[in-house]
């Protein structure tokens, strides 16, 4: 099924491995990364991180580096989440740099996941990102990351004029209290 002609059916065969989970699946879904479509990339992607095994990582960060479309960036960012290694972070840490705003609201609630002093003053900075889906991301994960250094910065987001932003910053700041 990974090599049927028709897209749809291919990205679903991924779906399908990444729902039984068995990590003999990751060398049949490796080439899928290089599928000339986009759904089996990104459904290949996030199967990937479904499955669980840090053996991944590297080729997850290539293809969160260098991926030329958005969508499969996303996956490999939230794949990365998923694994929850911070083998991974100093790529998602570059990724919230990434043109797209879906990528970077990937990148920023991975960072969440894995964790890092890095991924701290990174997400600090992302609370000022023009999108505010970004911004609410970061605001969120910083509190999963119990750094007291995100506390200022997280009041401050308390006055964004986006309301998520403002609920998940004052969320953050109380897990930051517990």
């Amino acid at each position: 099924m990974l090599r049927n002609s028709n897209a749809e059916i291919r990205g679903g065969a991924a779906v399908a491995l990444g729902r039984i989970g068995d990590i003999k699946a990751i060398q049949a879904l490796l080439p899928v990364l290089n599928d000339v479509d986009v759904y089996p990339r990104s459904a290949t992607a996030s199967a990937l991180g479904r499955i669980g095994d840090a053996t991944v990582i590297p080729t997850l960060t290539l293809i969160l580096t260098k991926d030329a479309e958005a969508q499969v960036r996303t996956a490999a960012a939230e794949a990365l989440g998923r694994l929850g290694d911070r083998q991974a972070s100093e790529a998602l840490v570059k990724a919230l740099k990434d043109s797209n705003n879906y990528v970077r609201t990937a990148a920023a609630v991975a960072l969440g996941q894995t964790g890092g002093e890095a991924a701290t003053l990174t997400l600090i900075e992302a609370l000022k990102d023009t999108d505010r889906l970004v911004r609410s991301a970061a605001a969120e994960s910083l509190g999963r990351n119990n750094d007291i250094r995100a506390v200022r910065p997280l009041i401050e987001a308390l006055g964004d004029p986006d309301q998520f932003v403002r609920t998940n910053a004052a969320y953050s700041l109380g897990r930051l209290g517990d």
